[in-house]
């Protein structure tokens, strides 16, 4: 069995010149191309060590502005989603072994962005640490499902905690459904009543660190709805977690859609 070398390079756009951004570190998720799963990712040529995965999901980190690490020769191509400790995010689509990659930041962006976080499930109802540490001082403005592979069965939550910090583990998103591959919205369903239209809390809704909630019901006095609002991350309560109810076939990505705040 042969093995194929894949590279790729950090450049952050403020530093002008110095293209690689030797001090980078971070995360960067390695995924089949088109999919939330990944293949066999190893860790030196010879294919003799493979590389730990968080429930099938590989990731590894990116070391003074680099990745490095090796798959089978059959893979034509991958998909990547990263973070860097300071914030920024990006990702590379259908990504070919042929020759170095760059994947560029810029550490003194204001705009949003969002991060794509893969998630899987396995026979598990645990807590799953993505390994991915958010910094202080993101204001998070969204977040959102794209389900891959459904499970009808099944519903998640994403949030922040892992074994030593506290956290809230249904904080960015609670009881996200499965069922239907595609995009899930938090948003709650606008339903229509005999006595009045109300929103229906179901499917799953944003969490507490991102809205406050009221569950409508058919009648005059409970209209119900949901206020959105960000959370300012505070570099303690950083580890991003998801938690399933069940343990089945579910793929998909988290979208989290932040920007930096001063300070």
């Amino acid at each position: 069995m042969a093995y194929k070398e894949w590279m790729f390079a950090v450049h952050d756009s403020a530093l002008g010149q110095n293209r690689m951004g030797k001090n980078t570190t971070g995360w960067i998720n390695i995924c089949t191309a088109g999919a939330a799963t990944s293949p066999t990712v190893y860790t030196n040529e010879r294919g003799s060590a493979t590389l730990t995965a968080t429930n099938t999901i590989a990731v590894t980190t990116i070391t003074n502005g680099y990745v490095r690490f090796w798959l089978d020769s059959s893979v034509a191509s991958i998909d990547v989603s990263f973070l860097t400790a300071t914030g920024e995010c990006g990702m590379a689509k259908g990504v070919t072994p042929s020759t170095q990659h760059i994947l560029v930041v810029n550490s003194q962006a204001t705009e949003p962005q969002t991060l794509w976080v893969p998630f899987a499930f396995i026979a598990s109802t645990a807590v799953v640490d993505t390994t991915l540490d958010l910094p202080a001082d993101l204001e998070i403005l969204d977040a959102g499902l794209l389900v891959k592979t459904l499970d009808a069965s099944a519903t998640v939550d994403f949030g922040f905690i892992n074994a030593v910090e506290s956290g809230d583990e249904d904080g960015l998103l609670d009881g996200m459904v499965l069922d239907n591959a595609g995009l899930v919205t938090a948003n709650g369903v606008l339903t229509g009543g005999s006595n009045i239209d109300y929103v229906l809390m179901t499917g799953g809704i944003y969490g507490v660190l991102l809205s406050t909630v009221i569950a409508g019901a058919d009648a005059v006095a409970t209209v119900g709805g949901i206020t959105r609002r960000g959370h300012l991350t505070n570099g303690t309560i950083k580890s991003l977690a998801y938690t399933p109810s069940s343990c089945d076939t579910a793929e998909g990505f988290l979208s989290l859609t932040y920007r930096k705040a001063m300070g």
